[in-house]
């Protein structure tokens, strides 16, 4: 719903000519990240001036914001220069492109990126040219900049580009799917995932904080709690009695769920 009404949705219309979702609870997510730094900002003005403070934090209102960050535009302006959009994003070619094994995201960026690109690919009647010399000038033909590159990345592999971009320093990356995104040699080398055991529902993969701090390494102090783990301590916290508590519950331990329905 928020995605619809807050414009996600629609950014995909120049690239598809229909609406789509993000497939991703991703206004959740931003919401929780908007949450959290408000929080933050909130302790941090009570420290200095003792007083605390009402937040809200309207997931609508803040999709909205997060949308229009790069979007803005010419929009921005009263009277509008132009309409709300990313003229170099909102392109249909602009995608991970398909290589000869697999799947990359293959970015020359600066104007000495696509010069050895156009070299790379043998299309050498394009070095020089002066639609392609200075971003203010290719930022009219991303289109066919990204159709090049999609006509040539089936020519090599994914580690052909690979090796080739590192070489040019050219942005690309190989598409990696989720389920073997624990293989990768950085996520192994900075320790990501760990497997731990869960009291009741056994061995699960817990992904660790990206952020880190010196003096305070992460450390998973608690499991998810099982459905009505913590019904007791939190009813006792509003204010209820035992004999109530005990009355409004059936049993005092939360019944362990079969592990096929987690």
């Amino acid at each position: 719903m928020i995605q619809a009404a807050s414009g996600f949705a629609a950014l995909s219309i120049p690239i598809t000519d229909a609406p789509s979702y993000a497939p991703s609870v991703i206004c959740d997510k931003i919401s929780g990240l908007a949450i959290s730094n408000a929080i933050l900002a909130g302790l941090f003005d009570r420290q200095r001036t003792g007083e605390g403070q009402e937040i809200e934090v309207p997931m609508f209102e803040t999709a909205i914001e997060f949308n229009l960050m790069e979007t803005f535009a010419g929009a921005a302006f009263e009277p509008p220069l132009g309409k709300p959009g990313y003229a170099r994003i909102q392109v249909r070619e602009r995608k991970p492109f398909r290589t000869a094994d697999g799947f990359a995201c293959i970015m020359p960026y600066s104007d000495k990126n696509w010069q050895d690109f156009f070299a790379f690919i043998g299309r050498h009647d394009l070095i020089g040219d002066a639609r392609f010399l200075l971003l203010s000038e290719r930022s009219s033909w991303f289109p066919f900049l990204y159709g090049l590159i999609a006509e040539a990345a089936p020519l090599h592999t994914t580690d052909e580009w690979v090796a080739f971009c590192d070489e040019a320093n050219i942005p690309c990356m190989p598409v990696i799917d989720l389920a073997d995104i624990g293989d990768d040699p950085h996520v192994k080398a900075v320790g990501l995932f760990e497997t731990v055991e869960h009291p009741y529902a056994g061995k699960y993969h817990s992904i660790r904080r990206p952020a880190s701090y010196s003096a305070a390494p992460f450390e998973l102090r608690y499991h998810a709690p099982m459905l009505g783990q913590h019904s007791r301590e939190v009813l006792l916290e509003a204010g209820l009695t035992e004999s109530e508590i005990s009355d409004a519950l059936c049993e005092s331990d939360p019944k362990v769920p079969d592990t096929q329905t987690l």
